[in-house]
């Protein structure tokens, strides 16, 4: 949710923000002050135009709303001030919209009083209100620029993702990487050219105990975390209840295919699929690859 705070404060990717002091997430309703100032100016200066009035109530409900149930003048200080938000976070479905994204309808808004405002002062009569609306108008935009390199993430990608190699995973059924569901494998996967189905990755998916992220793997995906992350060591053979259980999991994700690594120990995720598959893999591209794995057809299914 937004704060008081953050509409005038600029974040770190602003040219003019104050650095470290603000972090950046994925939503925002960075303002500035010269921009409020000339959105203001613009109502009551064209408050008689209906654009300009529907264009203002739209500005006023955003940015109210973003502010969520209760009243936050900035980060960590909530006040027992109520909102209009309130009632409606407890409605079904509003009970899962971050109200902070309400603002995208403000920027809409802003970015049509400043037009308006534009366009009036460029058909004034006197050259003088011109260059002064225009300097006004650069004025305002100004705290909103970008600092340049715009800040950005480098995403290791395995050169398999990128090679003529990718294209023999299954386009019948699901691949399963066994790296963490997150972006990184989304990425991977947008490399490829969407050329395959992934079965698992970032979203919220509805179940009976709630919503979840990414895509639950049970037992298997617990046995790939202990694997790979901790390195556990990959019993000699699964016993047989473990391995109904795997194989049931790939054939509900319809897997058709296994990518394993990147990842810390990929060496032994390897084996542990060595030895669900009953048979070795191959070493493509910086990671272990099996195709035309059929679930249907392993032991214990």
């Amino acid at each position: 949710m937004a704060t008081l705070e953050r509409f005038v404060v600029p974040s770190n990717v602003q040219l003019l923000g104050p650095g470290p002091r603000s972090v950046l997430g994925d939503s925002g309703v960075y303002v500035g002050i010269p921009l409020l100032l000339l959105a203001v100016a613009a109502v009551v200066w064209l408050r008689r135009r209906t654009v300009v009035v529907v264009a203002a109530v739209t500005l006023g409900s955003a940015m109210v709303l973003s502010l969520g149930g209760f009243l936050n003048v900035w980060d960590g200080h909530p006040t027992p001030v109520p909102l209009p938000w309130l009632p409606i976070d407890v409605l079904p479905f509003f009970n899962d919209i971050l109200p902070i994204r309400v603002m995208l309808f403000g920027y809409l808004a802003l970015g049509i009083l400043v037009a308006v405002f534009l366009d009036r002062v460029l058909r004034h009569p006197r050259t003088r209100w011109r260059v002064a609306g225009v300097l006004a108008a650069v004025v305002a935009l100004v705290p909103l620029l970008p600092v340049l390199p715009f800040p950005s993430e480098r995403w290791n990608v395995p050169a398999f993702f990128s090679s003529a190699d990718v294209h023999g995973l299954s386009t019948t059924g699901s691949v399963l990487m066994t790296s963490s569901p997150g972006y990184e494998t989304s990425v991977w996967q947008a490399v490829s050219e969407m050329s395959f189905r992934s079965a698992t990755g970032p979203a919220f998916i509805p179940g009976p105990g709630g919503w979840q992220w990414g895509t639950n793997l049970g037992a298997l995906g617990t046995e790939i975390r202990q694997v790979g992350d901790d390195g556990r060591p990959v019993p000699a053979s699964l016993t047989a209840s473990d391995r109904s259980a795997y194989v049931a999991e790939l054939r509900a994700l319809d897997v058709g295919s296994v990518v394993v690594g990147p990842e810390r120990h990929q060496a032994q995720v390897a084996r542990l699929f060595t030895e669900l598959l009953g048979r070795p893999g191959e070493q493509v591209g910086g990671v272990v690859v099996w195709y035309e794995v059929d679930p249907g057809v392993l032991p214990g299914a």
